[in-house]
């Protein structure tokens, strides 16, 4: 079950690593996440009856605040189980920019990074990830062993979860009840 965003009481963050709380954000940046997130959820909507693929949507955005990639997950689709949205806008973004690096860029997901995805998003060097609903599946960056993985890397970056986790969450639940029953 997906729930919205809350920290679990053994999950202390790196000094270098900061998980940016909603609260903690200018009303401006706030405004923008709602933005992002909401256009990440209408692309879910647009292709919803499209596609065999849980319904995950990211998009990445520059400091000019321009989109340089958006999709959907697409891994049932393409048969590659690489082919989440999050990889998917990476590879948009770092070829619309020409470098591998999307330094002062933000990734908005509507569905919490899997491992797979947070790994790319450091490697990227994402600036900020901004995700909607929890995954407490395979989610890394609400889970207690986030603060391990990450401590390993060599790239750090702020974090927000829970932006409109409530209709992200709701998309996705529909979805399996829907997709359960056939």
């Amino acid at each position: 079950m997906i729930r919205p965003i809350k920290r679990h009481q053994n999950a202390s963050l790196e000094h270098s690593s900061r998980q940016a709380d909603s609260k903690s954000l200018s009303a401006h940046q706030q405004q923008l996440d709602r933005y992002h997130m909401q256009n990440c959820l209408d692309l879910i909507k647009d292709n919803y009856d499209q596609t065999v693929d849980v319904p995950v949507a990211a998009a990445i955005i520059n400091e000019a605040q321009e989109v340089i990639g958006e999709s959907i997950n697409q891994s049932i689709t393409n048969n590659d189980p690489t082919a989440h949205a999050e990889i998917a806008v990476i590879r948009q973004a770092c070829l619309r920019q020409g470098n591998y690096r999307l330094s002062k860029c933000t990734l908005y997901v509507t569905l919490e990074p899997c491992l797979m995805c947070f790994s790319a998003c450091m490697h990227a060097r994402v600036d900020r990830i901004v995700f909607a609903a929890s995954d407490y599946k395979v989610g890394i960056l609400s889970q207690a062993v986030y603060p391990k993985i990450h401590a390993a890397g060599n790239h750090h970056f702020c974090w927000t979860g829970g932006v409109l986790a409530d209709t992200a969450s709701q998309r996705i639940q529909d979805f399996f009840r829907l997709n359960c029953r056939q």
